[in-house]
C-alpha cells in the first residue's frame, strides 16, 4: 500500500469516515489494502463479508505478524462495545487469524485504554496466561500493568516469567528498561538484578550502553578501538557484529563494514566455536532487529 493511501486511510478512519476509508484502499491491489476495506465494512455495519475479507487478508499477510495483530486492534473497542464479551472478541480474532493469547492481549490493552481500570485487563490477562503458560508476552503485558498499578513484587514475579520464557529476539530485559511503566522500578535491587545485564567493567559498559542505545555509529568506533584488550573480547565482537549489521540494514555505503564483517566472523570462529548457542550469545538481539515490541 503507497504511503499516499496509506497516510489518507489513517486519517480517515481518525475522523470516522468509514467509507472515505473504503474508498481510497479498495483502490489498490494489495492485502493491508483489502484488510482496511474489510475493516471499513465493519464499521458500516456489513460484518459478515467484513469477516470474511479480513481472514483472507490477514491469511495472504501471513508473514506479518505485527501489521495484522495493528490492524486487528482497530477492532477492538467497537467490538468490545458492540458484543460486550471480551472472550467473544478474543474468539472473532482467533477466526480471522490472529492467535488467541496475543488477541486476549490487545483485548486487554484496549479494556484498560478505554475504562482506566485495569481490573478487567487483569481478567483477560489471567485467561492468556492459562491458555498458554510459556507466553512470554503475556507475562510481560501483565508485568507492565502490575508496575503501573504500583505492585512492585508481582511486576517482578511477571517480569522474571517474561525473561524465562523469552524466545531470541524478545529482549524484554532492554524493554523494561526503557519503558516509563517501569520507572517506579528503577532503583529497586531486585529489577536491576533481573534487566540490568550490561558488563561491570567501565568499557564494556560504555559498549553496552551505546548498544541498548542502538548508537551503531559508537558501537563501531569503541568496538575497533578496545576489542583486542577488552576483557571480554567475545562480547566486544558481538557488540561489534550487532553494530555493523544495523549500520548495513540501514543503507550505509562503507566498503570497510564488510571487509570488517569478515573479520569479525574469524574471531568469533576461533574464539566462541559455539556460535548462536555460546551463552554470550543471548546477551544480543539478532542483527539489526532490535528488542522486541509491545503489542
Amino acid at each position: 500500500m503507497s504511503p499516499t493511501a496509506q497516510e489518507a486511510v489513517e486519517q480517515a478512519w481518525y475522523r470516522k469516515e468509514y467509507q472515505v476509508v473504503y474508498r481510497v484502499a479498495a483502490s489498490e491491489p494489495t492485502p493491508l489494502a483489502r484488510a482496511w476495506c474489510a475493516l471499513a465494512e465493519y464499521k458500516l455495519g456489513q460484518r459478515t463479508g467484513a469477516e470474511a475479507g479480513l481472514k483472507s487478508a490477514f491469511r495472504a499477510m501471513k508473514g506479518q505478524s505485527h501489521v495484522r495483530a495493528t490492524l486487528a486492534s482497530r477492532l477492538l473497542e467497537s467490538e468490545l462495545a458492540w458484543r460486550g464479551d471480551a472472550l467473544a472478541v478474543a474468539e472473532l480474532l482467533e477466526r480471522l487469524g490472529v492467535g488467541l493469547p496475543l488477541g486476549l492481549r490487545l483485548i486487554a490493552e484496549a479494556l484498560e485504554r478505554r475504562t482506566g481500570n485495569p481490573v478487567e485487563a487483569f481478567k483477560v490477562l489471567a485467561r492468556a496466561k492459562a491458555l498458554d503458560p510459556s507466553d512470554a508476552e503475556t507475562h510481560f503485558a501483565l508485568a507492565r500493568l502490575h508496575a503501573r498499578g504500583g505492585r512492585a513484587a508481582k511486576a517482578l514475579a511477571a517480569l522474571r516469567d517474561a525473561l524465562a520464557n523469552a524466545t531470541p529476539g524478545q529482549d524484554f530485559a532492554a524493554l523494561a528498561r526503557a519503558l516509563t511503566d517501569f520507572a517506579g522500578l528503577r532503583r529497586e535491587p531486585a529489577f536491576l538484578a533481573l534487566v540490568d545485564t550490561r558488563p561491570h567493567d567501565p568499557a564494556l559498559a560504555e559498549l553496552a550502553t551505546a548498544l541498548d542505545a542502538f548508537s551503531w555509529e559508537q558501537v563501531v568506533r569503541l568496538a575497533r578501538q578496545t576489542w583486542r584488550t577488552s576483557p571480554d573480547p567475545v562480547f566486544s565482537l558481538r557488540a561489534w557484529l550487532e553494530a555493523v549489521n544495523g549500520l548495513l540494514s540501514r543503507g550505509a555505503d562503507d566498503p570497510a563494514l564488510l571487509d570488517e564483517l569478515t573479520v569479525i566472523g574469524a574471531e568469533l570462529d576461533a574464539r566462541d566455536p559455539h556460535g548462536s548457542a555460546s551463552p554470550a550469545w543471548t546477551r544480543f538481539r539478532p542483527s539489526a532487529g532490535g528488542p522486541a515490541q509491545p503489542r
